[in-house]
């Protein structure tokens, strides 16, 4: 059975129209997740050791940020930019 059979072009057209938007936003959320790093990817990016990167948290000089769906810790590459340019790294 073919769907114009069982639906009409109206249905079909909102249906595919939905689907695209899920997808868009899909992809404007992946977009924002890229900036999110792991700790020893934090401290790569920001050229430091992992040792290093993690007195800088335990000192609260940089802190770790919470986002659904990611456990751990996680640093958002807008705030290790704006570390980077704070402390001259």
């Amino acid at each position: 059975m073919k769907l114009n059979e069982l639906f009409s072009e109206k249905v079909i057209d909102e249906f595919a129209n939905s689907i695209v938007k899920a997808i868009d936003s899909a992809s404007e959320k992946a977009g924002e997740f890229k900036r999110v790093l792991n700790q020893k990817q934090a401290a790569e990016y920001i050229g430091v050791s992992a040792p290093v990167f993690a007195d800088y948290r335990k000192t609260g000089l940089i802190k770790p940020v919470e986002y659904p769906g990611f456990s751990g810790l996680r640093f958002d590459k807008k705030i290790l930019d704006k570390f980077i340019v704070d402390h001259q790294l």
